[in-house]
Parts: C-alpha cells; sequence; structure tokens
C-alpha cells in the first residue's frame, strides 16, 4: 500500500488578497510575493491570478488619474506629460 502524503493546503484569505494586490500595484516580483505568504509562485498564481492579473493596472489608473488632477488644475509640468504620452 502506497505511503499517505501529507500536504499543506493553501487557503486563501481576504487579508492575503489585499497583501498580493497591493505588492501587485507597486510590482514586487511574485517570487518574492509568495515567500512572504509562504508559498510556492505556482500556487500564488493558482489563487491570486486575479489580483496579480488586475493590480498592475489599478496601480497606473491611479497614477494617471493623480497626473490628469494636476493637469487639470493647471499644473503646467503635469500637462506637458499628459501631453506627451
Amino acid at each position: 500500500m502506497p505511503k499517505a502524503y501529507k500536504f499543506n493546503i493553501h487557503e486563501p484569505t481576504d487579508e492575503y488578497r489585499d497583501l498580493v494586490r497591493t505588492h501587485g500595484m507597486v510590482g514586487t516580483p511574485q517570487a518574492v510575493v509568495a515567500d512572504i505568504i509562504g508559498i510556492t509562485s505556482k500556487t500564488l498564481r493558482k489563487h491570486y491570478r486575479k489580483e496579480l492579473d488586475l493590480s498592475t493596472a489599478e496601480a497606473v489608473a491611479a497614477v494617471g488619474g493623480a497626473l490628469f488632477n494636476k493637469a487639470v488644475g493647471g499644473d503646467t509640468a503635469a500637462i506637458c506629460f499628459f501631453l506627451k504620452t
């Protein structure tokens, strides 16, 4: 009879989801995020795909929104940068 192996099953929580999202927004490598949580990179991608995919878009939107608001408010440097990009 084969040996029974005990596996550590990872259970995602809201706290972990927020952590992954925050690290994704600031560009922390996935391997580092996985180490912080104590899981493998494969498990990170399996359970937190949505957070990994959307975090970069959320960061770009937040920074873009701040730039837009400064440009609309009359910040000349922000206006020039906005128009160039």
